[in-house]
């Protein structure tokens, strides 16, 4: 039986906004302690992004191909900031509540917003005749995993109860969010970051890179991935790491993939090891799915 999960547009420059992280975000970085230490981390939902804070990083700098990842981050940054926590809840909701990305809270938050970020939303609440329930269910602008929604309060540790909530407040008062519009597959790190990291979060882009690299038609696949983890290994610390997200090998088949992606592959891992001469090693948690395991899988020198 293939599991119904919704095939997704491509990971693009303009791709539609995920609304929350569906990965357990809390709990990789629970294994990883990110006290004190400088984290490099795909933006995504901005889930990532807002985890480490209050995982206590020293410094978190975002990137992403898509640039819609850092308006929905900068809408929560600013939603954090301005709402209860019932409140955001309830405006980042899956579309069954009439507060879901109701205009009045909207409002709330809008003028925080950077220029650009803020025309942007407010294009898509006209748009909507200003109708946040049908906004959000705008599959050319929100990805949404509502079977995920149950879970949101053990996947994000600022989310867990109000005490967080309120502490990851506080810190954003005194953070500056950090974004670099960024292509893994093109552009050179070295450009952009000066300083070395200690932990670089890559999510589950890998799986992505590969689909893409094998739909360009190159050969080997493999090599592409290897060359973007040999660059990113030059730009971490002596004892920093890299890691990716793999979803367990029980959600497949669905969808958009018939098994487990090549780069989540115990064999692939193992010979990546081998090719690139580092250290790697995996970390199981409760899957997201409830069934089985997720990983993360963790490179190292």
């Amino acid at each position: 039986m293939v599991t119904k999960i919704k095939k997704e547009h491509r990971m693009t420059e303009a791709a539609p906004m995920y609304v929350y992280a569906t990965e357990m975000v809390k709990n990789y970085y629970s294994i990883l302690k990110l006290k004190d230490k400088r984290v490099l981390t795909i933006c995504g939902s901005g889930d990532q992004v807002l985890n480490a804070y209050l995982f206590e990083a020293k410094e978190v700098i975002s990137f992403d191909i898509n640039e819609r990842a850092e308006f929905i981050t900068r809408l929560k940054i600013e939603a954090i900031k301005i709402l209860s926590y019932e409140d955001f809840l309830n405006f980042f909701g899956d579309g069954r509540k009439e507060g879901t990305f109701s205009f009045v809270m909207y409002k709330k938050i809008r003028e925080k917003l950077p220029n650009k970020i803020r025309k942007y939303f407010d294009m898509l609440y006209k748009k909507h005749k200003f109708d946040g329930k049908k906004l959000i269910k705008d599959e050319m602008f929100f990805r949404q995993r509502t079977e995920l929604y149950n879970l949101i309060k053990e996947i994000n540790f600022y989310l867990k109860d109000e005490k967080n909530y309120l502490k990851l407040r506080s810190l954003l008062y005194k953070i500056k969010f950090k974004f670099i519009r960024f292509n893994l597959l093109n552009d050179d790190l070295n450009k952009f970051l000066d300083e070395k990291f200690d932990v670089i979060n890559l999510s589950n882009v890998p799986n992505y890179l590969y689909g893409h690299i094998r739909r360009e038609g190159v050969r080997h696949p493999f090599k592409g991935i290897y060359k973007i983890f040999n660059n990113l290994m030059r730009i971490i610390n002596t004892k920093g790491v890299v890691f990716y997200y793999g979803y367990t090998k029980k959600m497949y088949p669905i969808i958009i993939a018939k098994s487990l992606p090549p780069p989540c592959k115990n064999s692939n891992i193992f010979r990546m090891r081998k090719v690139l001469k580092i250290k790697i090693i995996q970390k199981n948690f409760k899957s997201i799915s409830g069934k089985g395991f997720d990983k993360i899988v963790i490179l190292s020198k």
